[in-house]
């Protein structure tokens, strides 16, 4: 491995912790953002795909729980967010349609 791809894969890496962002590489490293968008985008592109070879069933009822679980997470946020525009009187949700 060369030097620049030493390089390549020390950013990518520092973005894929998730403490970073395109732009503080770009300012950090002196390459553009469309640059290092590319190198993590064929970087999380070339990672293996993890296939356990589990039960299908087993699967489906994961995915089916996993997804019950986010429709009542989403449902007790759109109470918390009616009763504090109810307690607060204010608008919290974003508006919808063109910007004025």
């Amino acid at each position: 491995m060369n030097k620049q791809e030493e390089i390549r894969e020390g950013i990518v890496g520092e973005y894929l912790t998730g403490k970073t962002t395109y732009r503080e590489l770009s300012e950090k490293y002196g390459y553009s953002l469309g640059t290092i968008h590319r190198w993590v985008k064929e970087a999380v592109r070339k990672r293996p795909v993890k296939r356990d070879g589990g039960d299908p069933e087993e699967e489906i009822k994961r995915l089916r729980a996993e997804l019950r679980r986010s429709e009542l997470h989403n449902k007790l946020l759109n109470a918390m967010i009616d009763i504090a525009e109810g307690d607060l009187g204010v608008s919290i949700r974003k508006k919808r349609g063109p910007r004025q």
